[in-house]
């Protein structure tokens, strides 16, 4: 897991070490932070993270079944109990923190900064029913725009992504499903458009972030092909990032940063490597 905080360094989960680990803009190490178990500042099973407007570092741990809060300088802020674990997290421009919740027939729920559920987010999304059984057997991967609270959400196994908008309450009030083109899906053979389990593993949609650079990115699995979208989910951009060898990158984990650099975590070769799109 990769992230960017608003000040242009680099963070990196390191889930083997439970711990974080913090670089600068240039990729120089600055520091890490954690260890394995229990107490505060501790972690057993990271699973994911995010770094809010103001700063603040949220992690939300498997095992311990928490999800933890820090200030920029690694000091302790609170720590709140969850059911399950979470593969994702995202924290709004309130400090709201979302987590996606497999498996119990709901894929979002919404707390407070200090652990209050706020919104459960399930039945009102927009799939038909019959995809809803299916659908709902696999965790969410989404991405929060902190500036206006919007989340552009997808299932794996799905290519169809979801735009939903919320009230001041935390209720939901639209959503709009941007389905990226056919020709798009089948250009280069980056996903296959039949119903084979090869096509299906291809519809993985890895990763949604939201780029400082104010536009939606798509990683999907196949090929770690990166779509680059705007606000309204119109296809600007179609990445396939390579090494400096050429070879295909395995990406697990995006940001991008206001200038519109892309910095990817690359499973291939075990490093972050910063992508510049010309468009």
């Amino acid at each position: 897991r990769v992230k960017l905080d608003y000040m242009g360094n680099i963070w990196v989960l390191d889930v083997g070490n439970n711990r974080l680990l913090k670089f600068n803009s240039m990729g120089k190490f600055i520091c890490s932070f954690g260890r394995a178990g229990q107490a505060r500042g501790q972690f057993l099973g990271p699973g994911a993270f995010d770094i809010g407007m103001d700063g603040n570092i949220y992690i939300v741990e498997g095992w311990n079944k928490r999800v933890q809060a820090f200030d920029s300088t690694f000091r302790f802020l609170r720590s709140f109990k969850i059911d399950e674990f979470s593969k994702d997290i995202c924290v709004d421009s309130k400090g709201n923190v979302y987590l996606s919740n497999p498996h119990k027939e709901k894929f979002l729920t919404i707390y407070t900064k200090e652990g209050k559920e706020l919104e459960t987010l399930n039945e009102s999304v927009n799939v038909d029913d019959q995809k809803k059984k299916r659908l709902f057997n696999w965790e969410a991967t989404f991405a929060i725009d902190p500036k206006h609270d919007d989340i552009l959400v997808s299932f794996r196994f799905d290519p169809d992504v979801q735009l939903m908008k919320f009230n001041d309450r935390h209720e939901l009030i639209a959503t709009s499903a941007l389905i990226v083109p056919e020709s798009e899906l089948a250009k280069d053979s980056v996903i296959g458009t039949g119903n084979s389990s090869k096509n299906a593993n291809n519809l993985i949609v890895e990763k949604i972030c939201w780029g400082k650079d104010n536009h939606w990115y798509i990683l999907f699995k196949k090929r770690s092909t990166i779509y680059k979208l705007s606000t309204s989910g119109e296809i600007l951009a179609t990445i396939i990032p390579k090494t400096e060898e050429g070879k295909d990158m395995i990406c697990s984990s995006l940001d991008v940063d206001a200038y519109g650099n892309i910095y990817a975590a690359d499973m291939s070769s075990m490093q972050i490597h910063r992508i510049s799109v010309n468009n």
